[in-house]
């Protein structure tokens, strides 16, 4: 699981490789991203209820999970 410095944005991933450890060049061996999750802040700031989202990967024709293998690293947007 990777998060943003303020702690409302995560991404969950699979055990595949990290792109950013370098080792294999493999498409395939890349981790998976499998979700993410991103809270809103409230009138209130962090404090309270906040609204969350849930992203995950979409399905083709054949109802498979549509893979999404970054190759690089980018950081969450605050």
């Amino acid at each position: 699981m990777g998060s943003n410095l303020l702690g409302n944005r995560f991404t969950v991933f699979d055990n595949g490789q990290n792109p950013h450890r370098g080792g294999s060049t493999d498409v395939g061996s890349l981790r998976q991203e499998l979700a993410a999750v991103i809270y809103e802040t409230n009138v209130l700031g962090f404090r309270g209820p906040r609204r969350m989202t849930v992203i995950i990967p979409g399905m083709n024709s054949d109802k498979e999970r549509v893979p999404i293998r970054p190759r690089n690293v980018s950081p969450l947007p605050p």
